[in-house]
């Protein structure tokens, strides 16, 4: 009775987020790359908005897909919704940290810390600190990443021709 119980607390504290409107992404949506991107960075500063929003500020090293263009805007600001309620983004990172950021740049041009849960991501949330670029879990994104990416190589497209 205890275990029934206690499994049926940790669903409904797992599913809270979901039912509170955050919806998961899968990374191949039609269109989701058109305004979203995952970049490397190192986190300048975190600044509390209020209760469950932050403005992090980044300094972009590399974009791992995406359009995002690291060398024509290395830092940026970022809006972050966090907390179990709405987001799967638990907490803001720390200042100083590594990172691994999917981003979504809104029409207006400011950028968003994805707070859906992301099951392209190892933990599921759009924010992952690192503390190298090494990490196996940066890999792991990029493998993941790749999958989602890169067209099906069939029959004779993925070999070269003349051989």
């Amino acid at each position: 009775m205890a275990a029934t119980t206690l499994i049926g607390l940790v669903a409904a504290f797992w599913t809270l987020p979901a039912l509170a409107g955050v919806e998961p992404l899968f990374g191949n949506e039609l269109g989701l790359w058109e305004n979203h991107s995952v970049v490397y960075a190192e986190v300048v500063s975190v600044s509390i908005v209020k209760r469950g929003e932050a403005r992090v500020t980044l300094a972009v090293k590399a974009t791992l897909t995406g359009l995002f263009d690291a060398a024509e805007q290395p830092r940026l600001e970022a809006d972050l919704t966090y907390g179990i309620f709405a987001s799967a983004v638990r907490e803001p990172p720390k200042p100083k940290s590594r990172v691994v950021v999917v981003l979504m740049r809104w029409p207006n041009g400011r950028y968003m810390i994805q707070n859906a849960y992301l099951q392209f991501m190892p933990d599921k949330a759009g924010i992952l600190e690192v503390k190298t670029f090494e990490n196996p879990k940066v890999e792991q994104i990029l493998a993941r990443l790749r999958e989602l990416r890169m067209p099906k190589a069939t029959g004779e497209e993925g070999k070269s021709k003349g051989k």
